[in-house]
């Protein structure tokens, strides 16, 4: 064998490894069958603190429709409905499984007593998580939870609150 051959196998095994590595770098993006997308329900809500925090549950369904549901603190009470992209609703399933959302901690609760509680959780693919937040002690998490507001644009509906409640 020759020093050519050699080094081009060795450069052979090299790209294999480098794209072994690289296929597996980042864990598992989206659901097993890109169908799943269509049956994935996420759900955030955001509890009472000790101030005027926004209370408020968002359900998000594979089709793209959203629903809202004000509650405390919000420029917008009770029942809202709008829809989002496929685009946008397979960027937030995608989203899960890039923070690898199934194998974190169900609750992140220790820190201050004047926080607020943030639930999420997603159901797809046969599987369901929810994760209680109350810390940021995990930072993609945290981060989850500002992506689906914005991609919601959640403050539509949250922002404005004039100080009243509904009767």
């Amino acid at each position: 064998m020759n020093r050519k051959s050699v080094v081009d196998k060795r450069a052979g095994i090299l790209f294999l490894l480098l794209l072994l590595i690289s296929c597996n770098a980042g864990g598992p993006i989206g659901p097993s069958d890109p169908e799943e997308y269509k049956n994935a329900v996420i759900t955030l809500q955001r509890g009472p603190c000790y101030g005027p925090c926004p209370v408020y549950k968002l359900t998000i369904h594979g089709s793209g429709l959203v629903e809202y549901e004000g509650y405390d603190f919000v420029g917008t009470y009770g029942y809202q409905a709008t829809h989002i992209s496929q685009e946008a609703v397979k960027s937030l399933v995608d989203e899960f499984y890039r923070i690898d959302y199934f194998k974190l901690n169900d609750a992140y609760t220790e820190g201050p007593t004047d926080g607020q509680f943030v639930w999420t959780s997603i159901s797809i693919d046969g599987q369901y998580k929810e994760i209680v937040n109350y810390s940021w002690d995990n930072e993609d998490v945290g981060k989850l939870e500002q992506k689906i507001d914005l991609v919601v644009n959640t403050a539509q509906w949250t922002n404005g609150w004039d100080g009243t409640y509904p009767e």
